[in-house]
């Protein structure tokens, strides 16, 4: 392993996504749910719109952007092809660039497709993704907060500015990323991740790695589903076994738990004291417990 510690990244700007009037971009294309862009703007003191009601607010959003970080699909701001091999460089189109400033992937509840094995409100699950990560003090979920806006309650994550060409394979391939990509892999064991994709593993300017898309995590079933295999057996670093016990030693913060259920709290323990017990990183005996596409 060549990196010795992960950057530290800058304080996530929390309030900003809650309170920052939000202008949608259109809709993030190849999303399972409803998931939207959204440039983020400076706090005020003005009411933000909500859904009054509107009973299908997500079939008014009909725009697409060429995004795809759920995806590991690449896009180059300054690139007036990436529309296609077609592309009118002097268009206006979403799929040309993206605006400067702070950006949101915002997922609605409206926008959600009922699952049979999870319970509505995965947005809820992107937010205790991100809360148990400060709660281990990991930093490896972008800043995610409930908010509701013009199509109703839901999250919104920082977006994370991002080659989304370079996902968990390449990263892992290059060899300079070791110790946060370990961290990553315990981090879906102890929220029971039932879909790390390699798409979902970014990393930005200030060669810092987050995960992304963290709705189908805390489940009640032991289906951990992840790419990252590669540290199987491997030794947990002192300083994350240290986090670890921390955990359990202070016990949850009411910011998470309010977000879960009580077995899922109960199994969240469960696997953080089997994380301590057992000392190094598991493997998969099946051979099967990754998802389905890899990237």
């Amino acid at each position: 392993m060549v990196e010795t510690a992960p950057p530290t990244p800058p304080p996530e700007p929390l309030d900003r996504l809650r309170r920052g009037p939000l202008e949608l971009l259109g809709r993030i294309v190849d999303s399972s749910n409803g998931t939207f862009l959204a440039s983020v703007g400076e706090v005020d003191d003005e009411p933000r719109p909500t859904t009054d009601g509107d009973p299908d607010p997500v079939a008014d959003i009909a725009a697409e952007v060429c995004v795809e970080p759920e995806s590991g699909d690449g896009w180059d701001e300054d690139d007036p092809d990436r529309g296609g091999d077609d592309a009118d460089p002097d268009e206006d189109t979403t799929t040309a660039s993206l605006p400067p400033g702070l950006k949101g992937v915002y997922k609605p509840l409206a926008g959600e497709r009922p699952l049979w094995d999870f319970p509505e409100g995965l947005y809820r699950r992107e937010i205790a993704a991100y809360e148990l990560s400060v709660a281990l003090g990991w930093d490896c979920i972008p800043g995610t907060v409930e908010r509701d806006d013009a199509l109703g309650v839901g999250s919104l994550q920082r977006f994370v500015e991002a080659d989304f060409s370079r996902h968990y394979f390449v990263l892992r391939d290059e060899g300079r990323y070791d110790d946060q990509l370990l961290r990553m892999g315990l981090f879906d064991i102890l929220a029971n991740n039932t879909d790390r994709k390699g798409g979902h593993v970014l990393i930005d300017a200030d060669d810092h790695i987050w995960g992304i898309d963290n709705g189908l995590c805390f489940s009640t079933e032991a289906r951990l589903r992840t790419v990252i295999w590669d540290f199987a057996g491997d030794p947990i670093p002192d300083e994350l076994m240290d986090a670890v016990a921390t955990l359990l030693d202070r016990g949850l913060p009411t910011a998470l738990t309010d977000l879960l259920r009580e077995e899922e709290i109960e199994l969240l323990l469960r696997r953080a004291r089997m994380v301590r017990h057992a000392g190094q990183m598991p493997h998969d005996p099946t051979g099967r417990a990754i998802p389905w596409p890899l990237v």
